[in-house]
């Protein structure tokens, strides 16, 4: 689940430029937290046709799975990122803080359940440290799933796949990177690959019936890889694109990537592949700059890009692609979709201090 990848890809711009820093942290100003100032977060329940407002002054990331919702949100942050981990149920109203970051400034982000488990990131503010978490929802029993604080080491953001959590770390001292997967229930973890290229657009991974989509560049071009978990098997498969990153997987023989034309990031299409047939299909012959990237679980994508003020809707079937229309929502930040058809949308109201977080079942479109 993916939260935005955008915001994946600005803690790895983060970590890779280290002179950077966050502005507030940088200037040493702490914001002034009265009342007057204060933000909140309100969630909106389109299904029960409720609104609850939580005394958070911003929210980071979030998923859902039935009637609860795990957020990262500020709590009287001076650095205006989030720094706690909560869980909201719509049924009962009840907030129950589940995890405060160990950083002086900090970040947690990444935030995925699938009902079982729930897995997020913590982070320093410099991104030059970020810690994976993971927590059985039975027990509550948190743990990390590799040493904290490792300096040899950087992580990416995880995904959930039923028992197994995958994620890609870079290994300083070696200067390259790995896929791994961890088995959640033997508490094991286990490298499955390594990879050609470190970079923003293959810094992330997809996951879909228990397989694990990730893509590589390589001097014959770009390729993708699907992992079975399962089966312990791994598959690969060349494309007709140089450069490529951002997979994500449709269902068993489909996924979708960007190809990027050139050095900047934003000069990228959308292409659809099949791994039954070996064909690939572009969603435009033109530029697309997509910037924001996400499916629910019946192969509708919905995808952010420049020259479009909100998020466009497409359907992909065996042969064809087609433009549903736009979100019924504008100035959508972040949106997230679970296992159950649930939808998650997070628009930011600067001007009203307010950030909204709207639920619901049926698909947003307008």
């Amino acid at each position: 689940m993916k939260i935005l990848k955008v915001l994946i890809g600005l803690i790895f711009l983060i970590v890779f430029c280290c002179g950077c820093v966050n502005e507030n942290y940088n200037s040493g100003k702490k914001e002034s937290y009265s009342k007057k100032n204060l933000k909140h977060i309100k969630i909106i329940d389109r299904d029960k046709r409720t609104e609850v407002e939580l005394p958070f002054e911003n929210l980071s990331s979030f998923s859902s799975y039935k009637d609860d919702i795990y957020i990262s949100v500020g709590d009287k942050n001076p650095y205006g990122m989030a720094n706690k981990l909560i869980n909201f149920n719509k049924k009962t109203k009840k907030v129950t803080t589940l995890f405060t970051s160990k950083f002086s400034d900090p970040s947690v982000q990444g935030v995925q359940t699938n009902g079982k488990w729930l897995t997020w990131i913590d982070s320093d503010g410099y991104g030059t440290k970020i810690n994976i978490y993971l927590m059985n929802i039975e027990t509550k029993k948190i743990e990390a799933v590799m040493h904290e604080n490792d300096p040899s080491i950087q992580n990416s953001f995880p995904v959930l796949s039923d028992s197994h959590l995958a994620w890609i770390y870079y290994d300083r001292k070696k200067e390259k990177s790995y896929v791994m997967i961890r088995d959640l229930n033997k508490h094991r973890n286990t490298k499955i690959h390594s990879l050609n290229s470190h970079t923003l657009q293959n810094n992330d991974l997809s996951v879909q019936n228990k397989k694990i989509l990730f893509t590589d560049v390589e001097k014959k071009g770009g390729i993708c890889y699907i992992y079975d978990i399962p089966k312990q098997k791994l598959y690969h498969f060349r494309v007709p694109h140089k450069n490529i990153g951002w997979g994500e997987l449709l269902n068993d023989h489909q996924f979708v990537y960007l190809s990027f034309n050139s050095s900047s990031f934003s000069d990228n299409k959308l292409v659809l592949y099949n791994t039954s047939t070996k064909k690939v299909k572009e969603f435009s012959n033109k530029k697309m700059g997509v910037d924001g990237l996400q499916k629910d679980s019946s192969n509708h994508l919905f995808v952010h890009m420049d020259g479009y003020e909100d998020y466009q809707i497409y359907k992909v079937n065996e042969n064809t692609i087609t433009k549903l229309g736009k979100l019924n929502e504008s100035d959508i930040f972040d949106i997230s979709t679970n296992q159950m058809g649930d939808y998650l949308m997070m628009k930011d109201k600067t001007d009203k201090r307010s950030s909204l977080l709207i639920t619901t079942s049926d698909l947003p479109l307008n």
